[in-house]
């Protein structure tokens, strides 16, 4: 999408809108901002669209007078007290924004001076605690000797003191609730990259520490959150009595679902370049139904649009060839980078599995043997390095060099290719490859040999 340019871009943004307001997605967010308030939990893969949907609610509430926040957390906030202060800060920042900065003038309203001057004194709050907290740090860590001192400078009212999590959290909620109750709208905080946070003791940790501010009226939260949240909500009584912070937390959790090859078709055609089904369904697989890996690989195809009524070109499948190659060299280099002094010795065993001249001619694609699944699924499981860094990279690239091959000897053969039960193949890979091999063996037979397509829904995608 970077390299269109002016109007085109503009279209292409559009579009984008226009596509994710008939999402199952969208739609059920905006069922959600017709209720009272809560925590909503948005879960897919990066690049889905989870900040598409906060921004654009965000901006359904300000188009009706409602006030809306866009916070993207800093994965290294899982202290509480730091997540607190820094969205309070944003949120009373934006509200002086709105009350005072951009308007020029102080409102004349008294609610709305009450809630300016509200969201100021929250500021200097935060911002005394802070100075204080790194005031002491700096003494602590300034001295050679264990036994230093703490000296904390205060300039400002000595009877101050530094807020808790439990102050913070009445603090935000206080100020949230007022901004709703003094515009008579809801207030729509979207918090982002939350589910980015590494090691998921410390995000359960962080949500036990701040869910306080999840309830208040007319407050409506949207969070981007893992999937073991979503998984823990989806749950629901099949978890038994067990609760945890994630049940605790969010009412519910909007998941959004892969690309399928009609929305592939659909956003390709929206960029300028239309194309047939066929490698509408192949760019769906090579995307893995994600929307940010598509609009990626779509800068490949810059060409002008081929005729109406042709199936896909020669260079076509080449480009999608040309793509597997690439991928392949930037394992390579993977191998190189973990296994290091092996690296020779691993990589002249894992090659054997590849044509001779790769993948940029689809005819020699096409004489690919299924077996090289059976025969170097665990290759190199003797080399350290290879094992606990590039097995699951290696099998997760056998396991979708097998369903393009698929796709493409279906396209040849004139059959249907179901592309969506493919697609949730390759899904699954990126979580598992050993269940996605399963997968596979279930649809094309154990030797992975069978032109026979198991899957019921698939016959019908």
């Amino acid at each position: 999408m970077d390299a269109l340019a002016g109007t085109d871009r503009t279209l292409f943004r559009s579009y984008m809108d226009e596509y994710f307001m008939e999402t199952p997605g969208w739609k059920q967010v905006k069922r959600i901002l017709t209720g009272n308030g809560g925590a909503y939990g948005l879960y897919g893969p990066r690049g889905s669209g989870k900040s598409w949907l906060m921004h654009r609610a965000i901006s359904e509430v300000r188009k009706k007078g409602g006030t809306g926040l866009w916070f993207p957390c800093p994965s290294e906030y899982t202290d509480a007290a730091e997540f607190l202060s820094a969205l309070s800060d944003n949120l009373a920042n934006a509200v002086e924004q709105r009350f005072l900065r951009d308007a020029g003038w102080r409102p004349r309203a008294r609610p709305q001076r009450r809630l300016a001057r509200q969201a100021t004194a929250l500021r200097e709050r935060i911002k005394y605690t802070a100075v204080l907290h790194r005031s002491a740090q700096a003494t602590l860590s300034g001295g050679y000797h264990a036994t230093g001192s703490l000296q904390v400078s205060r300039g400002r009212d000595l009877n101050e003191r530094p807020t808790t999590i439990a102050s913070l959290v009445f603090d935000f909620r206080r100020l949230g609730e007022a901004v709703a109750a003094t515009m008579g709208k809801p207030l729509v905080i979207g918090i982002d990259e939350l589910d980015k946070i590494s090691d998921p003791e410390q995000a359960r940790k962080l949500l036990r520490d701040i869910k306080g501010i999840f309830e208040i009226p007319d407050v409506f939260f949207l969070v981007s959150v893992s999937e073991e949240a979503a998984t823990a909500l989806g749950l629901g009584a099949l978890q038994g009595d067990g609760r945890n912070e994630f049940n605790s937390s969010f009412y519910t959790v909007v998941e959004l679902g892969p690309l399928t090859p009609e929305a592939v078709a659909s956003l390709m055609a929206a960029r300028g370049h239309p194309v047939q089904p066929e490698l509408a369904g192949l760019l769906c697989l090579l995307s893995a139904g994600n929307l940010r890996e598509l609009i990626r690989l779509a800068e490949r195809w810059q060409d002008p649009p081929k005729p109406a009524g042709l199936q896909m070109f020669y260079g076509d499948k080449d480009l999608v060839m040309g793509i597997l190659d690439e991928e392949l060299e930037s394992l390579r280099r993977e191998i190189v980078r973990v296994c290091g002094s092996t690296a020779n010795q691993v990589l002249l065993k894992a090659w054997k599995a590849i044509p001779g001249d790769g993948f940029g001619v689809s005819d020699v694609f096409g004489d690919w043997a299924p077996s090289v699944i059976h025969e170097f699924w665990d290759v190199n499981k003797e080399d350290s390095a290879w094992k606990d860094n590039v097995a699951e990279s290696w099998r997760r690239f056998l396991i979708r060099l097998f369903v393009i091959k698929r796709a493409f000897q279906m396209i040849d053969d004139n059959q249907n290719a179901p592309i969506r039960d493919l697609r949730d193949v390759l899904i699954m890979a990126g979580r598992s490859t050993s269940v996605a091999r399963d997968m596979l063996e279930y649809r094309f037979g154990p030797q992975l040999d069978s032109r026979h397509y198991n899957s019921p829904r698939a016959r019908g995608a």
